[in-house]
Formats: structure tokens, C-alpha cells, sequence
């Protein structure tokens, strides 16, 4: 929800004041998570943590696009591509480290301040870099971009009964809530393609191919890749003892990869682009393939090569779809354009989520049953997935063959 409302924040606000807003929302959920003395509340936080940090995320992008000049965007979204990396790295070991010492609260109370810090500095960091009139709102955006309260309430429920899908026991009724959800979300698109002043990037989703297809490329390559993400652990300590923080360092190679991925193209130019947009879900494809194979069949260490090949795909990939849907969007829409990016990311997720999720059910996988049949069940999981990976990489060739706007 705050990844697709983010853009219109920016038109309506200006990005630092949407920084600061969002950075105090995040603040205000880690404080709450921290305090809480029951789990509703410790939920409350959470919920507000989303939504702050969803924002910030898309905000990111909005910034580079507003800010700086469009030669200097792919590098820019590779190095914030290294940060997040760098944060999925550190993030197990901060909590790793908080929990042992029997601390958890201290975790949330230390990110509290962070997201304090952002919501201080953000406006002035702005201002001292030259970048504040830049990144104002818009012109007239207070009277022509206003919440699209219909839309918002198709994407909420969609994405609601979508992750349902996922955790619910029955197989068919998790089939019956995936499709509510998508036709919820397919409402949504319909809404947004007729609006003005709408969630996403209407007039981009009318007229241009590029839009759609990077759009489509960005779902379908999240879709691919959630599943290691979120089963990753506890298929590894089913299979072979290990235990939770050596686990979530598995995970974490897979956005060390994206990580070196995207820094290593980041200085590639407008004409090199085509190449890295075939190649990253290909990429993504055969580590997911990998996968399949080598984590129920061992041994463990070689499943991390290809759960990094699945990361490296996307980060090699991901950038380049980024500055293609933003320069792609008219003039108008291309804040909406690079929150949307980030927002239609998330989306992808949950809907890999809950993919996986009915999957896992559908095989009935259980932590001590036979291993035979828990192989077979590991491989029908990410067997899932494959057609998610090859429609992306259609989507990519796609990309890659249409022509990329001159750099300014």
C-alpha cells in the first residue's frame, strides 16, 4: 500500500517532506513493537513499520529520478541496490545479536532511532546537496493527484486474500483465495488503466510497452524468487541440521549476489542494456532449477551457488527495468512510474508467498517425515515456480527489443 502511494506523496508534498513523514511512521512502529506488551500491538507495529518502510523504499527510487540527471540513474539504483544488500547481510547478525543476549525489544528501540534520524536529516541532507527545489511537488499536484481511495481498496483486499491463499490448510480453498485476490487485483489494473491521477502510471499502462513489460518482468521475476526467501531455513534444517542463523546467511547470499550484481553493472551504458535484461532472468531460471535439484539432494553447500545465481540474476536484470519504465512513462507519471516499480515488487512477493504456500500444502511436506517424500515435495515446490521465471524471461527479450530513450 505505501510502495504505490509513495509516488503520489512525492506529487503532492515533495520527496523530502514525504521522507521525513514516512521515516516517522517507520519510527513510530518500531516504538510500538518495542513496548508492546501483547501481540496485537507487537502486530500494530509491525503493520506501521510496513507501511513506513514500504514507502521508503519506493521514495528511493522516486529521488533518484527527480533528483539527478537520467545518464546517472543506473548507478544510482545499483548503489541502492548495495545498500540493501549490505542490510540483508547485517540484519540476521542485529538480531542474532539481540536475542541471544534476551534483548529482542532493543532491536526494535535501536531502529526506532534510525528511522528518527532519517525523519530529522532527510529534508536538511536534501537541502545541503542542492537537490530540495528539484524534488518539490509538483505543480497543481495538490488538485490533480488525490488518493484513489477504490483503487487502494481493490489492492488492499487483493493482496489480503492473496496471502491467505498461503496459509490457510486446504489446498482448494487456498486455489479459491488466489483467485479471488487476482481478480480483485485485476479490478485494480482495469481501475487504474481508466483513471487519471490514479496509483499507477495509467497513460504508461495505455501507451507504452515498455511500462508493461518491465512492469510484468518485475512481478514475474519476484514471483520466482520468493520461495528460497521464505522456506529457505526451514528446508535446510530439515534436511540438514542446520541451525537458524547459519540458515539466514543461505538467505542472505542471495542478496550479497544481487548486490554484486547490480554494482558490477551499474556503469553500463543505454546500448549495453539489452544483453543484461535477457541474461538476468535466464539467470534466475537455471538458479532456480538449481535449487530444485541440489537442496533436497545435498550436499548443503551446494545449494548456495545457485540460491546466488537467482540473486545475481535479478540484480543484473533490475536496474535497467527500473530506468526503462521511468523514462518510458510521460513526463507526469514518472514518479508514479518509479513507485510503482518498488510497489509491483512487493506485490510479486505476496503472490510468490502464497504460491509457495499452497504448494507446501498440496505436497503435505512435514519437518520429520520421510526424506524421499519430502524430496519429491521440495522439488514440487520450486517446480512451482519454473513457469513464473520462463514467462519472465519472454518478458525480458521483450524489454530488451524495444528501443531505450535517448540519455539526457
Amino acid at each position: 500500500m505505501a510502495g504505490v502511494l509513495a509516488g503520489l506523496a512525492s506529487l503532492r508534498i515533495g520527496v523530502g517532506r514525504s521522507l521525513a513523514v514516512f521515516a516517522g511512521i517507520f519510527a513510530l512502529g518500531c516504538l510500538c513493537s518495542a513496548v508492546a506488551p501483547t501481540m496485537g500491538l507487537l502486530l500494530s507495529g509491525r503493520v506501521l513499520q510496513g507501511l513506513g518502510g514500504g514507502a521508503l523504499m519506493a521514495l528511493s527510487h522516486v529521488a533518484v529520478t527527480k533528483g539527478f540527471p537520467e545518464r546517472n540513474w543506473t548507478s544510482l539504483f545499483a548503489l541502492i541496490s548495495g545498500v540493501w544488500g549490505l542490510s540483508s547481510l547485517a540484519g540476521p547478525l542485529i538480531g542474532g545479536l539481540f536475542a541471544e543476549a534476551g534483548w529482542w525489544r532493543g532491536a526494535f528501540l535501536v531502529f526506532a532511532g534510525k528511522g528518527l534520524l532519517i525523519a530529522l536529516a532527510a529534508p536538511w541532507m536534501l537541502s545541503r546537496m542542492g537537490l530540495s527545489s528539484r524534488m518539490n511537488r509538483s505543480p497543481g499536484a495538490l488538485g490533480s493527484h488525490r488518493v484513489p481511495w477504490h483503487s487502494l481498496t481493490l489492492l488492499t483486499l487483493g493482496v489480503l486474500a492473496v496471502a491467505a491463499a498461503g496459509v490457510v490448510p486446504s489446498v482448494w480453498a487456498g486455489f479459491g483465495l488466489v483467485a479471488v485476490g487476482l481478480t480483485l487485483l485485476l479490478s485494480m489494473l482495469r481501475a487504474e488503466i481508466l483513471a487519471s491521477g490514479s496509483l499507477l502510471p495509467s497513460a504508461g499502462l495505455r501507451t507504452s510497452p515498455a511500462v508493461r513489460s518491465g512492469l510484468a518482468m518485475t512481478l514475474l521475476l519476484s514471483v520466482s524468487t520468493i520461495a528460497f526467501l521464505i522456506y529457505g531455513p526451514f528446508l535446510l534444517e530439515t534436511f540438514y541440521g542446520i541451525g537458524a542463523l547459519r540458515a539466514g546467511y543461505f538467505v542472505a547470499s542471495e542478496s550479497i549476489a544481487w548486490t554484486l550484481a547490480a554494482l558490477a553493472v551499474g556503469r553500463v551504458q543505454p546500448e549495453g542494456e539489452p544483453l543484461y535484461l535477457r541474461l538476468g532472468p535466464v539467470t534466475v531460471f537455471c538458479g532456480l532449477l538449481g535449487i530444485a535439484v541440489f537442496l533436497p539432494l545435498g550436499p548443503s553447500w551446494m545449494v548456495l551457488p545457485w540460491v546466488a545465481m537467482q540473486g545475481a540474476g535479478y540484480g543484473l536484470a533490475y536496474a535497467f527495468i527500473v530506468r526503462r519504465v521511468v523514462t518510458a512513462a510521460p513526463e507526469g507519471e514518472r514518479e508514479q512510474a518509479a513507485g510503482a516499480v518498488a510497489a509491483v515488487q512487493m506485490l510479486g512477493y505476496s503472490l510468490g508467498a502464497a504460491i509457495a504456500g499452497i504448494a507446501i500444502n498440496s505436497q503435505g511436506l512435514e519437518p520429520m517425515g520421510d526424506k524421499a517424500q519430502s524430496a519429491i515435495a521440495v522439488q514440487g515446490l520450486f517446480a512451482a515456480f519454473i513457469p513464473f521465471a520462463a514467462l519472465a524471461i519472454f518478458a525480458g527479450r521483450r524489454l530488451a527489443a524495444l528501443p531505450s530513450k535517448a540519455i539526457a
